[in-house]
């Protein structure tokens, strides 16, 4: 089968590792190590190399820029040039809803796929990052996509609800959540020493970008209110964004600043150390589509909190791969953190059979099987699958 990828949500100095650019190199990878063809459709940087025996068609961001949705609309026209220059194609994958809107309006022929991790809709009911002009040109697409697309390839079951209020029908409709490299992904050793963490000390974790729809305040009370018990717990966030001054300040009043690190981004490769150094990791997430650094700290045992907005909460099951609590709830986080924290027999049975979960139902080779099996050889019968 000849599969498109197209690429374009990603910072421009790390294509393959930001954005959602991982999640579309890692469903090449394994499409590839399925024997199918595999062509990818970006602005990347010349040097850019995507995983062994996928084919690269790259071409230049167009000079009015690239965060802005004019820069967007504009890379996705030159993107489906590209495209349409590859000649016949079985089908084209892309995992946001601006560029299939206009491809499925300019594809006549060949099926389009959404695979896509959230909704716009949800996001304004929850917290929309997006400025007014940007908003209304992603509803208008989402409600394209939604009626265009060959099918809707969705991350959990709240996210199907959504797509079927834009106006997806349901037979459209796939539930596949997304993957993780459970290679990648996987327990270090010794994590806290690498870290220079004094191993004595408790470790709360949050990783992903320091923003209002992530809850991340709530998880400051939390960790206020587990210290009444537990006063040598520690909360590490990993990630940055438009909060970071605003949660020193939170750290502060609740005087916790000599008890919270702030490390920044940190690189893909390096995450699996930190999820392995956590207690715990936390999601207090009050919108989350889907939410891969929970199934990637449940890969590395790290026993996992999830709010019930977030689609990880799919796959937690309570008191065995994880727990979840309400969006908001301090209270009850915080009883969260001291169950795990104080019960170190139960952590580590709910860190192992989170990682067990994770290597059977949500590694890449899993995933990547059900989307040939479900979507690819359904649209395209009579291919090998």
């Amino acid at each position: 089968m000849k599969i498109v990828l197209f690429d374009f949500v990603f910072d421009q100095k790390r294509p393959g590792i930001s954005g959602l650019s991982d999640i579309v190199w890692n469903w090449a990878k394994h499409l590839v190590l399925c024997g199918e063809e595999v062509h990818i459709v970006a602005p990347y940087p010349t040097a850019t190399q995507p995983p062994q025996g996928v084919i690269p068609h790259r071409f230049p961001l167009p000079p009015i820029g690239y965060r802005n949705i004019v820069g967007h609309i504009l890379i996705v026209l030159r993107g489906w040039q590209e495209i349409r220059a590859i000649g016949k194609i079985d089908v084209v994958q892309a995992p946001e809803y601006l560029s299939t809107a206009v491809f499925s309006l300019l594809s006549r022929t060949t099926p389009v796929i959404l695979r896509v991790p959230g909704n716009i809709f949800e996001r304004l009911e929850r917290g929309n990052p997006f400025d007014w002009s940007t908003t209304q040109v992603l509803k208008m697409a989402a409600r394209l996509s939604a009626r265009c697309c060959a099918r809707i390839i969705v991350t959990s079951e709240e996210m199907r609800s959504w797509w079927q209020r834009t106006g997806a029908p349901a037979s459209k409709i796939v539930l596949i959540p997304n993957g993780v490299d459970t290679d990648q992904f996987r327990h270090i050793p010794n994590a806290k020493v690498t870290l220079r963490i004094d191993a004595a000390k408790p470790v709360v974790l949050y990783v992903g970008r320091l923003s209002r729809e992530k809850g991340i305040e709530t998880l400051f009370e939390a960790v206020n209110l587990a210290s009444e018990d537990i006063p040598s717990i520690e909360l590490h966030l990993v990630g940055d964004g438009p909060l970071r001054q605003q949660l020193a300040q939170v750290a502060r009043h609740y005087r916790m600043e000599h008890r919270t690190v702030f490390h920044g981004w940190v690189d893909q490769p390096n995450l699996p150390v930190y999820y392995s150094a956590a207690d715990v990791t936390v999601m207090p997430s009050l919108s989350e589509p889907f939410g891969r650094v929970a199934v990637e700290a449940m890969a590395c045992g790290s026993p996992m909190i999830c709010t019930t907005v977030s689609g990880a909460a799919d796959h937690i099951h309570e008191g065995e791969t994880g727990f979840v609590v309400p969006p908001g709830d301090a209270s009850e986080l915080a009883v969260k953190l001291k169950r795990i924290l104080q019960d170190s027999n139960l952590a580590s049975r709910v860190g192992r059979q989170g990682r067990e979960y994770v290597q059977r139902e949500l590694s890449w080779e899993a995933v990547v099987r059900s989307m040939r099996l479900e979507v690819y050889q359904v649209l395209v019968p009579g291919q090998r699958t």
